[in-house]
């Protein structure tokens, strides 16, 4: 009996490394403009949670917001956005951006629309 082939998984590679050389100068980049991050996220939060809407929907806009930033959605190399519809130990579950699954789709359009275009984009060509 013939063997059958090794099947290789293409390696993903994440935007971030592109963009520093390694973790010490990510770090240090970061430290470098600790203030004016820390100031971006305290004004985003404030202006979100000190909303008039009931606590409720804050609540589930923020846990889906927090999504964002977990192995379910990844930004690729060129930038692009890719999410899965949850996550294995190894690899996201189920077919790439499952818009219809979860509602990260409600948040990335209005806070990071040229990123959200990018998964559109994506979508379109596979």
């Amino acid at each position: 009996m013939a063997k059958s082939p090794i099947r290789r998984r293409r390696a993903w590679t994440n935007y971030y490394s592109t963009q520093w050389s390694d973790s010490l100068v990510c770090a240090t980049d970061a430290l470098t403009r600790w203030d004016t991050l820390t100031g971006a996220t305290l004004a985003f939060r404030d202006s979100f949670f000190g909303t008039t809407l009931p606590a409720e929907i804050k609540y589930a806009a923020s846990a889906t917001l927090a999504l964002l930033r977990t192995a379910t959605v990844i930004r690729l190399e060129q930038g692009q956005l890719w999410a899965w519809e949850g996550q294995h130990t190894h690899d996201g579950s189920c077919e790439g951006s499952c818009t219809h699954v979860w509602n990260y789709q409600q948040a990335l359009p209005h806070l990071f629309p040229a990123i959200e275009r990018t998964l559109r984009e994506t979508e379109t060509h596979l």
